[in-house]
């Protein structure tokens, strides 16, 4: 991303009771989520059972491993016009 970060979602789920439905996403802090419940959400396992629910979440964060360029590192093949050539 041109910003340097990463974006990173998934899922945390839960056990619970949606009182209230939200009208949408919530963006807080830049983090981005929405609590869905049973029919909204991937299946969870049975040990949320009775009531599963998730929270889908989106964030982007910045990339810190060994101080390296993800851009660099992992960005698409390089063309090399040398690769079959014959000497």
């Amino acid at each position: 991303m041109p910003s340097g970060k990463r974006q990173y979602s998934g899922w945390f789920f839960f056990c619970g009771v949606l009182v209230e439905k939200a009208q949408g996403e919530v963006e807080v802090d830049g983090v981005s989520y929405y609590v869905r419940g049973p029919g909204d959400m991937p299946a969870p396992n049975e040990m949320f059972e009775p009531h599963p629910l998730a929270l889908e979440f989106t964030i982007e964060l910045p990339w810190v491993l060994l101080g390296e360029n993800p851009d660099e590192l992992y960005g698409p093949p390089v063309k090399n016009s040398n690769i079959g050539a014959t000497t």
